[in-house]
C-alpha cells in the first residue's frame, strides 16, 4: 500500500528501472551492449528530484529506502530520468479518457495515423 502520490509515482519509476536493468542484460547477452543510459521519462518533478537526490525530500527518507536501486542506477549512469509534461506523455492515452483532439495527439505521439479510405485500424508512419 502506498501512502503518498510520490510513493506511487516512484514505484512506477522503480519498475522502469527494473526493466532498464533487464534490457541492459538482454542486449549484453546478445553481444549488442547498450551505449549510454536508458532514458526514463516522467511527469512528476518530485519523483525526478528524489531519483537524483533522495535526501531532497525529508518526508520520504524512510518510505523510499526500498527504492535506493533507482538512485544507484542514476548515479552509475545506467538510467537517465527526465521530465516530460503531462500533455506530451504517450502513456496517458492508454490510461485516461481522451477527447477527439487528445486522441489525435496521442496517435501522433505514437507515430500512428489512419490509412486513407479506412474507418478502422491504424498504420505506422
Amino acid at each position: 500500500m502506498a501512502y503518498s502520490t510520490l510513493e506511487v509515482e516512484f514505484t512506477g519509476l522503480m519498475e522502469g528501472n527494473r526493466e532498464a536493468i533487464w534490457l541492459w542484460g538482454l542486449f549484453f547477452e546478445l553481444e549488442r551492449p547498450i551505449q549510454g543510459p536508458v532514458l526514463l521519462m516522467g511527469d512528476n518533478k518530485g519523483v525526478i528530484d528524489t531519483a537524483h537526490n533522495p535526501k531532497y525530500h525529508n518526508r520520504t527518507k524512510y518510505t523510499l529506502l526500498k527504492y535506493q536501486g533507482v538512485k544507484e542506477s542514476v548515479t552509475e549512469g545506467n538510467i537517465t530520468v527526465t521530465y516530460v509534461p503531462t500533455g506530451e506523455m504517450p502513456a496517458d492515452g492508454l490510461t485516461k479518457a481522451l477527447t477527439p483532439a487528445k486522441h489525435e495527439q496521442f496517435l501522433k505521439l505514437l507515430n500512428l495515423s489512419r490509412p486513407c479510405g479506412f474507418q478502422r485500424g491504424f498504420v505506422w508512419n
